[in-house]
């Protein structure tokens, strides 16, 4: 029993030793090489065996022993990765069965080895070499970029080689046996591609080094110092940075850390110029200074710490950097910058090197070192190729663009003198216009037969529109330079709307046009923005219209509407009865560009100038233009633009009135008239019914009455067919059925009024004229209402619109005019004494300076261009005697040609307190001396 238990261990010990010498010997017949072929490339990780030498003092004496024989174990695996270690590894490889008597072949290592001793046993006898990236250059048995060892073969005779490999470094690295044919093909072949290389790099940075001297780009020194980083590193992986320079032998792994961080520091100040970082984000701006900071110091540090600097953190610095500044570069092209694309072209492969490169150093991709570095190098050549590119690219472009500014300079100073020439040419124009315009006025108020009548009207509407052209020239003369100004000031936008009804009232009665507007009750009276480029538009849509209809109606309208990011805006329409406009020239008006608007009106009369001048007008002011249009039916043009109100806005003065539980018939031929009519009321609050004609409103008025729902007003139409507006109200009042209550309210053009008599006896109590806007009939309702109800006075005589302003009582007090050209005197006089001034006339400003310190007036009108001294100069010396000698201030108003944004600040240094534009109009001279005189000043 003692006897089996013994027996038993015993069997398996010998057992487990069996099997441990059959392993080590078909270990053993494993590792070695058998060449059965001429030409090869072997790899000798599966051939070879290894030994850690953790003393590093054992010799090949020792390893030869058969103590150390049994101590060596093959790689397993595809590549040499031994890692960073103190130790010492021995390599043995043993070749058996060569086919020549014999045979050269070489030993080829691939690899950042430090010390490499190299040991052939053949016979008893040991052959040895010594080298390595340490030692001298010449201690290479072959001048090579790689390590290449020479071993004579004999046919049928085995022999072992041993390697000693010491390193600083992680020892991963590449071990061939190579047939001499393959080594010739392979050197061949590396001097070609390292030349290649080597030459489009020198010829790239060679390019951008004469490109920063002649150009002094500092984008260029960067690439520069880049390109020759990437330089000096393929000397140093090619081995002829060591051949040129032993010295270096011994910081060679430093010095190629070194190289790979400055180049990183570069790409960080291209980028950070190349996009101008610091005019789009501080944070931006500091990143890659920061990055560049941190790469140069690692790059110091690689060359200082040496060893002892880790090769992993130079990657981790590359790799985070290179994507930091890829994915910036990404942000631009997002943005649409230009050049972006390029550039991130141009980073893609070198993106894709550094993650390769951290992904080979962290043995997550495996590569024999000889092909990870080709692979890299080939990636990153490609990379800097592309950033060359991107940079002589932007670079060329930013000087194209520079050159053609400074040929667009002298080019840009043309519409300049244009515009001074214009301005000159428009002065010199106006004094003559002001003289016809105002004179053909004041002829206008005498006793004219009804043909002489029509014959200075047409004068007066023909100088007109002469003025408007010469308005419309001068602000295409703008446009083009870019120096038109908007205003932003506070006005009534139904005042402004009336002022342009007001225009067109006796050119649409003359031709029997139906002028009609509509404000809806949401528009605002009061809102901010250029009250004269807003009355210029709708001035030319109404013009345009007017030019097209024959027959029908005009319609102006304004409302409110959302846009469509949610913002309110106001929405003006102007639509007429034309016969509509072809789609070929709606595309002209709305895509005319304002460079060659002249010289496209003159090829096609359709294009008209104050049109496209309005479209181009709403741009700058953030509106929208439209045409819509199809023959037969009319047209329909319409703009929006941004409604801006004022903070604070003035409170209405007047009572308020209750419209509520008011019955009002609404009697018109015109069914748009009557609708907006309708609106009109219903949006005070009234009971509206309508009628399209005086028998419909009388049946209507007679079945209220006997229903007992008498109205409380008409609203009727002077103009209708059959039965005009004072035969129906005539009959109104002849009918006893019908309540005396009712108050009748009508509506007519400017030439067809009938007398205040006739009126009042008809039943008429107010006379308003087409067409009534909103506000004009809001009041006019409250006035007559209040007046009919209240029965506190009887009602005033009836009078036009046109005729309804008083004649301004004469204002104590004297004015001075100064004006050289002696037709515009003579104007400006006629005019003053209409409306009761008597004023002193002086022909330059030398005069005018003289006059005002001899006499107290009271307003000065001054000419700002005049001989022997201008208006400018003058009101300067008036405004330093006034101050000179405590007088109060006179107010002096520019008489000018130009706009007031042309000229505000010269009018405002020289001391002027307003501006009157020629041709004078007669009431905007009424206006002045209402605004500077105290006392009312009534004609």
């Amino acid at each position: 029993m003692q006897r089996s238990v013994v027996s038993a261990p015993i069997q398996w010990h010998v057992l487990c030793l069996i099997t441990l010498v059959f392993w080590l010997i078909s270990t053993s017949a494993h590792a070695s090489v058998n060449l059965s072929t001429d030409s090869f490339r072997i790899n000798l990780a599966k051939h070879a065996e290894v030994f850690e030498d953790k003393t590093r003092t054992l010799t090949i004496n020792e390893v030869l022993s058969d103590s150390y024989e049994l101590r060596f174990s093959p790689i397993r695996s595809d590549a040499f990765q031994l890692g960073e270690s103190p130790s010492s590894y021995w390599l043995k490889i043993q070749i058996d069965q060569v086919t020549k008597t014999r045979q050269q072949v070489y030993l080829q290592l691939f690899g950042n080895i430090s010390q490499i001793d190299f040991f052939t046993v053949y016979k008893g006898q040991i052959s040895s070499v010594y080298t390595g990236s340490e030692r001298p250059v010449n201690s290479r048995p072959v001048a090579h970029d790689s390590f290449l060892f020479p071993v004579q073969l004999n046919e049928n005779a085995p022999q072992q080689f041993f390697l000693k490999l010491s390193s600083k470094q992680a020892m991963n690295f590449s071990l061939y046996l190579v047939s001499a044919d393959q080594v010739i093909e392979s050197v061949t072949l590396t001097q070609w591609i390292n030349g290649a290389l080597f030459g489009l790099f020198l010829g790239i940075a060679l390019y951008n080094l004469v490109a920063f001297f002649h150009w002094r780009e500092r984008n260029y020194l960067y690439l520069v110092i880049l390109l020759f980083c990437s330089l000096a590193y393929q000397l140093i992986w090619q081995g002829q940075l060591i051949k040129l320079l032993p010295g270096l032998v011994e910081i060679e792994g430093q010095l190629g850390q070194f190289i790979l961080l400055t180049g990183t520091a570069m790409m960080c100040l291209l980028v950070k110029r190349y996009f101008a970082v610091e005019n789009y984000s501080h944070l931006l701006h500091r990143f890659f200074a920061i990055s560049a900071l941190l790469a140069s110091t690692a790059a110091i540090l690689a060359i200082v710490v040496g060893h002892q600097f880790p090769p992993l953190a130079t990657h981790v610095i590359l790799v985070t950097i290179g994507t930091a500044v890829f994915s910036c570069t990404l942000i631009f092209f997002r943005r649409g910058t230009r050049y972006a694309q390029t550039l991130l072209i141009g980073l893609c492969p070198l993106i894709i090197a550094l993650i390769l490169s951290l992904l080979i150093a962290l043995d997550f991709i495996h590569l024999q070192p000889y092909q990870a570095n080709w692979l890299l190098l080939t990636i990153a050549s490609l990379s800097l190729i592309g950033i060359s590119y991107a940079v002589a690219q932007q670079f060329h472009h930013q000087r194209a663009l520079l050159l053609s500014q400074q040929k667009v300079a002298p080019s840009q100073e043309q519409p300049l003198q244009k515009r001074e020439f214009l301005a000159h040419l428009s002065h010199q124009l106006r004094s003559p216009m002001n003289g016809i315009l105002g004179m053909s006025e004041l002829l206008l108020d005498t006793s004219l037969t009804p043909k002489q009548r029509d014959y200075i009207q047409t004068i007066h509407h023909a100088g007109n529109d002469l003025v408007n052209l010469l308005n419309q020239i001068q602000d295409i003369s703008k446009l083009e330079s870019n120096q038109l100004e908007l205003e932003e000031v506070q006005f009534d936008i139904n005042v402004l709307v009336e002022t342009c009804l007001e225009m067109y009232k006796l050119a649409a009665e003359q031709r029997q046009i139906e002028l009609i507007s509509y404000l809806h009750p949401e528009v605002p009276r009061i809102v901010t923005g250029d009250p004269a480029r807003l009355q210029q538009i709708l001035l030319s849509l109404l013009s345009y219209a007017f030019k097209r209809t024959d027959t029908g109606e005009v319609l102006l309208s304004a409302t409110i509407e959302k846009s469509e990011s949610g913002y309110r805006q106001l929405r003006f329409i102007v639509k007429d009865s034309s016969a509509g406009i072809e789609e070929e020239e709606c595309q002209l008006l709305l895509n005319a560009d304002i460079q060659n608007i002249v010289l496209n009106a003159q090829r096609n009369s359709s294009i008209d100038l104050g049109l496209v001048l309005s479209r181009h007008l709403l741009t700058l002011m953030g509106g929208q233009f439209g045409i819509e249009s199809e023959i037969g039916e009319g047209s329909i043009f319409w703009f929006t633009l941004p409604l801006k109100q004022p903070e604070t806005i003035p409170q209405d003065e007047e009572e308020s009135f209750d419209f509520h539980g008011i019955r009002v018939l609404v009697v018109d031929d015109n069914e748009t008239c009557r609708k907006v009519l309708t609106q009109q009321c219903l949006a005070l609050g009234m009971d509206v019914t309508g009628a399209q004609n005086g028998k419909e409103a009388l049946a209507t008025l007679r079945t209220k009455a006997h229903l007992n729902q008498h109205f409380d007003l008409v609203i009727l139409d002077q103009n209708m067919p059959v039965m005009n507006g004072m035969q129906l109200s005539a009959k109104i009042k002849e009918d006893s059925a019908i309540s005396d209550d009712v108050l009748i309210i009508m509506l007519t053009g400017v030439s067809f009024a009938p007398n205040s008599v006739d009126a009042r006896n008809a039943g008429i109590k107010r006379i308003l004229t087409k067409p009534v806007a909103h506000y004009t009939l809001k009041t006019t309702l409250k006035e007559e209402l209040t007046r009919f109800q209240s029965k506190q006075a009887e009602p005033s005589p009836v009078t036009l619109q046109s005729m309804a302003s008083l004649q301004p009582t004469v204002a104590k007090g004297s004015i001075l005019v100064a004006e050289d050209n002696p037709t515009s005197a003579k104007v400006i006089r006629g005019m003053l004494a209409k409306l009761g001034f008597e004023p002193d006339i002086v022909y330059n400003g030398s005069d005018a300076v003289e006059a005002a310190k001899g006499h107290d007036y009271q307003l000065i009108l001054m000419d700002c261009e005049m001989p022997i001294m201008d208006g400018f100069e003058a009101t300067e010396r008036i405004r330093e005697w006034e101050q000179k000698h405590d007088r109060s201030i006179v107010p002096v108003i520019a008489v000018t040609a130009h706009n007031l944004s042309d000229q505000k600040q010269s009018l405002q240094q020289a001391g002027m307190n307003g501006q009157l534009m020629k041709p004078i109009e007669l009431q905007d001279l009424k206006d002045i001396i209402q605004t500077w005189l105290h006392t009312a000043a009534e004609h």
